[in-house]
């Protein structure tokens, strides 16, 4: 009867540290020894940008850093997200939102990219036709 209590409370504990270290590696809040990114995150919706001040750590990615300031809406698109809604501002049949660091396009997804001391992370609404400029 005691190594049932004692293999229940082992389960327990692994589900604990486990279900811990994904907590910690979605929201960043683990400690790191890389230090501290400081980043500026605009969000243009086209009329009025909005710019934030943002301290993510090295493991934290540019859509952490938009979860921060704002309130995004997505959907897994293989192997990354797509940004569908930012604040309720929805893409419509003409209009997407594109991800941008320091005003180019980069090789990755905002949930793949992975910010460094400076950068600029932007998200800007725009019609189908500028973003296309940007391919």
């Amino acid at each position: 009867m005691n190594s049932r209590y004692l293999l229940a409370g082992v389960i327990v504990l692994v589900v604990v540290v486990m279900g811990s270290m994904r907590l910690m590696q979605i929201t960043g809040s683990a400690s790191s020894t890389g230090g501290s990114q400081q980043i500026q995150v605009v969000i243009d919706d086209g009329y009025k940008p909005l710019s934030y001040s943002v301290t993510l750590s090295p493991r934290e990615t540019a859509l952490n850093a938009l979860i921060l300031v704002a309130t995004p809406d997505y959907r897994m698109h293989e192997p990354s997200v797509y940004i569908t809604s930012i604040n309720g501002i929805k893409e419509d049949s003409d209009h997407t939102w594109i991800f941008l660091v320091n005003d180019k396009l980069p090789a990755v997804a905002c949930d793949q990219y992975y910010p460094v001391s400076g950068d600029v992370i932007k998200f800007k609404y725009m019609t189908s036709t500028e973003a296309a400029a940007y391919f």
